[in-house]
């Protein structure tokens, strides 16, 4: 299956993608928290400025970049673990 690297835990579950979620949790947490707090402040900024004055707009719109964004990251840390 290939070479592990040497952690402090063993995963629960030898599954690739349980592997990569507990990697990604336990090494990048902290800087995508403080990222996704920036990155929805322009994104809501941007669609007031694009005319989404509806809260509802916003939302939807909104939840649409979310589901973009966790999909590009899903497709860059799920690759990265082979």
């Amino acid at each position: 299956m290939g070479v592990r690297p040497n952690l402090p835990w063993e995963p629960a579950v030898s599954s690739v993608i349980f592997f990569t979620i507990t990697l990604f949790f336990a090494l990048n947490q902290t800087m995508d928290a403080m990222a996704s707090i920036v990155f929805a402040e322009i994104i809501i900024m941007a669609l007031v400025y694009k005319g989404y004055k509806q809260v509802r707009d916003q939302v939807k719109l909104a939840s649409l970049a979310g589901v973009i964004a966790a999909s590009g990251l899903g497709l860059v840390y799920g690759g990265s673990c082979t």
